[in-house]
């Protein structure tokens, strides 16, 4: 995959202008609120992207910001920890977990690969940091798209005070889990990464939730919704 055209927020004005970008997309494009969003600046930039353990990564086409995604390695405490439903994925330390959030695509891209390569480049980074699962939300309707790269709903969907009804997502990094599921990144996984000592413990937890699901008419009700 090439990705000469990404870029990593190092500074700033970097910093300033992926907010500007998210502010253009969540804020006035999908009219969405958020908590750290500055009206004044039309930034959006959060505590999160400050923080040692978060990578910005962005972008950039023709001068303009296309798309961008942080990935940042889960503190033992997080803020998300009720979201992302970590007790269900507790075989694993957070420390070994990267969460995946404010992705953004710019409209004119969104058939285009650059979500491809903001999911490959939070994966990269997991591979870098010792990391061994990837985690995410995201509405219903994209459940379909996360899940052709290889994601699976783990927990049930619920309802967040700025995003709405999201769905929490995990990817395991170990080449027989993702062969069936993203060949491409199999491809590039195995040359770095053979198998993972969570992808067992993983598995069992995806089919708890499954069968959990399956027999709750309440989860069933939820399961519909991203099938």
């Amino acid at each position: 995959m090439d990705i000469s055209d990404v870029r990593v927020v190092f500074g700033p004005d970097e910093l300033r202008r992926v907010g500007e970008f998210r502010y253009r997309i969540y804020i006035e494009e999908q009219g969405k609120s958020a908590v750290h969003a500055d009206p004044v600046a039309r930034t959006l930039i959060e505590p999160a992207d400050r923080r040692a353990a978060s990578t910005i990564f962005w972008i950039e086409r023709d001068g303009r910001i296309v798309g961008t995604v942080r990935a940042e390695i889960l503190a033992t405490q997080h803020e998300d920890a009720e979201y992302l439903k970590l007790d269900t994925l507790d075989f694993i330390e957070p420390t070994k977990i990267i969460y995946f959030s404010r992705m953004m695509v710019a409209r004119e891209a969104r058939r285009s690969d650059v979500t491809p390569k903001l999911c490959f480049l939070g994966f990269q980074k997991g591979l870098l940091k010792d990391c061994w699962l990837g985690v995410l939300t995201c509405k219903p309707a994209l459940v379909p798209l996360f899940q052709t790269y290889g994601y699976t709903p783990y927990a049930d969907e619920f309802s967040h005070p700025e995003s709405g009804r999201q769905v929490p997502m995990a990817i395991v990094g170990e080449v027989d889990y993702l062969s069936s599921r993203a060949a491409p990144l199999t491809l590039w996984l195995s040359a770095h990464r053979a198998d993972s000592p969570f992808t067992a413990q993983f598995l069992e937890r995806i089919a708890r939730y499954r069968a959990c699901s399956s027999s709750n008419p309440r989860a069933r009700e939820a399961r519909a919704l991203v099938a």
